[in-house]
């Protein structure tokens, strides 16, 4: 499965592979990788909240990251924000960013 983001692509899998637009920016430093994971709410059936975390600062020449793998039919989200020499961001709010979202599917 493959899913489209604002230039951000994740494939589920065994491992996946998050991909990216290269950002153009001559001042760009590195790219900082985010994570979202689903937290159930277990007395509302459906319910529940994402929290995001940093997990990555990536170099600013790549455009593709392999993601560890996790547990089958677990979802995450994930982000990929360009950061310039001096640590600004368009990113100031992380729900505003685009995250591609990925299920993990079974090996095999």
């Amino acid at each position: 499965m493959e899913c489209a983001s604002g230039g951000t692509w994740g494939t589920a899998g065994t491992d996946g592979v998050l991909e990216w637009d290269a950002n153009t920016e001559p001042d760009l430093e590195r790219y900082d990788l985010f994570k979202g994971e689903f937290w159930a709410d277990e007395e509302e059936p459906g319910g529940g909240v994402w929290v995001f975390h940093h997990v990555d600062y990536i170099p600013a020449a790549a455009t593709s990251h392999l993601i560890a793998s996790t547990p089958d039919g677990d979802r995450y989200r994930f982000a990929v924000v360009a950061v310039d020499k001096w640590g600004n961001t368009l990113a100031t709010d992380l729900e505003d960013v685009s995250w591609v979202e990925v299920e993990e599917l079974p090996a095999g």
